[in-house]
């Protein structure tokens, strides 16, 4: 089991946003990891089944016998994972999202105890295996990844690379320079014209040329004097 000292460093450096890789290391010795508070870059919004999935999904990475590789600073008592370009991996999904998604530690091929004498503990979010005492085994993991979309993803489709609005309804234009926030010339410009047939008022799509000023103004040019209404998206995001 582990000691009371390996619990309060875990939980001291996780409050640091930084990995816990050596028990005898200062947590400022110790590079930036999760914070327990997350990001929109870290906040997962994809659904997660109870039930882990048997193969992947968009959201799910299965990640089967994959190497746990020896953080080299840690003295063998914190291994990394690594996927077979030797890129870390992290974002493990943790039981509390089903028990099945626990990880499952081997060493030379045989399934690693929860009591070990090691006293192991795995940092889901970072993807650490940190021990009290070393193994002198080849060691591997099988668990699940998530790879889905996150807050920021959602906050950058929805909001920030969608420009829209409508402009000169009290006073109305022939030419119109539109500033937009998407930084980009790769763009899909819908507008809407303003008209009135019998008294009624509404508006009407129209393929309306515009030209692109820089990355974040657009200028159209009209044949009359009327307020507009336009939409801008990327390209990609269509």
């Amino acid at each position: 089991m582990l000691t009371l000292n390996s619990k309060l460093d875990y939980i001291f450096k996780k409050f640091y946003y930084k990995e816990h890789t050596d028990q005898n290391k200062n947590w400022y010795e110790e590079k930036d990891g999760f914070f327990i508070f997350p990001t929109a870059s870290e906040i997962w919004i994809d659904l997660i089944p109870e039930t882990p999935p048997t193969e992947d999904t968009d959201s799910i990475k299965i990640i089967k016998n994959y190497k746990l590789i020896p953080n080299p600073s840690a003295n063998n008592l914190s291994y990394y994972v690594v996927d077979e370009n030797n890129n870390r991996i992290k974002n493990f999904i943790k039981p509390s999202y089903g028990l099945g998604y626990s990880i499952k530690i081997y060493a030379n091929g045989e399934k690693l105890p929860t009591a070990d004498p090691s006293n192991w503990i795995f940092d889901y979010e970072n993807g650490i295996l940190t021990l009290e005492k070393p193994i002198n085994k080849n060691l591997t993991i099988d668990g699940y990844v998530y790879v889905g979309n996150t807050l920021k993803t959602y906050l950058d489709h929805e909001f920030n690379s969608v420009a829209k609005g409508i402009i000169g309804l009290d006073n109305p234009q022939k030419e119109y320079i539109i500033q937009h926030n998407l930084n980009s010339y790769d763009l899909s410009i819908t507008i809407y014209s303003y008209e009135e047939i019998n008294g009624e008022k509404y508006w009407k799509k129209d393929v309306i040329p515009f030209i692109m000023l820089d990355k974040n103004r657009v200028k159209v040019q009209l044949s009359e004097s009327t307020p507009l209404k336009f939409i801008i998206k990327k390209y990609e995001l269509i």
